[in-house]
C-alpha cells in the first residue's frame, strides 16, 4: 500500500477527513435546507397534483453541491458540470444554478408570455419554449468573487433516459480540460473542469449505460481526473421496491469492479453529507478517481407528486 493510501486511511479512522463544522457553517446548513424544504412546499401546495420528482428526503444534495463546488474552486476549476435525473431537479436549478422562482414557477403555470430562464445555447434573451418538459431543461451559472477567478456551473438538458447524460458531461468535462492551443497532442489540466454524475437508485444498476461510463474512468482517452457520483437514492425505482429491481445489497455496488471508494451517508445527517462531499473532493485531488456517494434518504410521496391523485 501507498503511504499516501495510508495517510487516507488515517484520515477516515481519525475522522479527520473533514473540517468540523463551525457554527456559523452550521447556521449557514440550517437556512440552506429550510430554503430547499420551503421551495418544495410552496410548489406542492401551489402545483397540486403536477410531476416535480421533488428533492424531499435526499434535501442534502444541494448543500453538498455547495460544498463541492466551494471546494474545486479552491483549486482555480474554470468548470463544474453537473448531470442528473428527474429526481430534485427543480431545486438544483433553483439554488445550485440559481434559476429564478418565477422562471420556474412560469414553466408550471405553462403561459406562454411567461419569461422563462434561458437554457444551454438559446442565449440571454430566449423568451419561448423549448418544446420539453421543465424537468428535462438546463442552466448555466457563473461565479465570481474576490478571491477566485470565475468558475461557470452548468447543468446539462436531459431527456427521459435518465443515465444517457453521464457520458456526456464527462464529454465536456475531457473537452474543457484540453489545451488546443498548440499544435501537436493537447494537454490536459485535470483542474480545469470537474464532473459531478447524480444518479437515480434504480436507474444506476439497472442502466448498462452507468457502468460503460465508469468504464471509461481510467482510459487516456476519456479519463476526466475523477468524478463525482452521487446516488439520489429514495429505496423506490419507479413503482418497484428494490427486492424486485435488483440482485445487489446496495445500489452503488455495481462501482466496485471499477474499485471505485464508496460511502453511504445518511440523508437526514446534513453535517456527514457534507464532511462525505469534502473528503470526495479531496479523494480526487490526491488520486485522480472516481468517488461514489450513496445518499440514502426516505419519501412520502412515491415515484412523483402526481401519484397520490391518480
Amino acid at each position: 500500500m501507498k503511504k499516501s493510501e495510508i495517510g487516507c486511511g488515517k484520515k477516515i479512522e481519525s475522522q479527520t477527513y473533514a473540517d468540523q463544522l463551525s457554527q456559523e457553517d452550521k447556521r449557514a446548513l440550517l437556512e440552506r435546507l429550510t430554503s430547499v424544504e420551503g421551495f418544495e412546499k410552496f410548489v406542492h401546495r401551489t402545483f397540486v397534483g403536477q410531476k416535480r420528482f421533488s428533492i424531499e428526503g435526499v434535501d442534502s444534495l444541494v448543500p453538498m453541491l455547495d460544498k463541492a463546488i466551494g471546494e474545486v474552486r479552491k483549486e482555480k476549476t474554470d468548470h463544474v458540470m453537473i448531470g442528473m435525473a428527474h429526481r430534485g431537479r427543480l431545486n438544483v436549478l433553483a439554488h445550485t444554478l440559481g434559476k429564478p422562482f418565477k422562471a420556474i414557477f412560469a414553466e408550471f403555470l405553462q403561459a406562454p408570455n411567461k419569461l422563462i430562464a434561458p437554457s444551454e445555447g438559446l442565449g440571454e434573451t430566449y423568451t419561448g419554449w423549448t418544446g420539453d418538459v421543465k424537468y428535462h431543461l438546463g442552466a448555466d451559472r457563473q461565479i465570481s468573487d474576490d478571491d477566485h477567478d470565475e468558475t461557470i456551473v452548468s447543468l446539462a438538458n436531459n431527456p427521459s433516459h435518465l443515465e444517457f447524460v453521464s457520458p456526456i458531461v464527462e464529454g465536456y468535462a475531457r473537452a474543457a480540460q484540453e489545451d488546443r492551443s498548440k499544435k501537436g497532442v493537447p494537454t490536459q489540466d485535470t483542474t480545469r473542469a470537474y464532473s459531478i454524475l447524480i444518479h437515480g437508485d434504480a436507474a444506476f444498476p439497472g442502466q448498462g449505460i452507468v457502468t460503460e461510463t465508469l468504464n471509461l474512468g481510467r482510459l487516456n482517452g476519456y479519463h476526466v481526473g475523477g468524478s463525482l457520483h452521487i446516488i439520489a437514492n429514495n429505496n423506490i425505482g419507479y413503482t418497484t421496491e428494490t427486492y424486485d429491481s435488483r440482485s445487489t445489497t446496495y445500489a452503488s455496488d455495481p462501482a466496485k469492479g471499477f474499485e471505485v471508494p464508496i460511502v453511504h451517508v445518511n440523508a437526514d445527517d446534513a453535517e456527514a453529507c457534507v464532511k462525505a462531499v469534502q473528503f470526495a473532493v479531496e479523494y480526487r485531488r490526491q488520486f485522480k478517481k472516481d468517488f461514489l456517494i450513496d445518499l440514502i434518504g426516505y419519501r412520502r410521496f412515491g415515484h412523483n407528486e402526481g401519484d397520490e391523485l391518480q
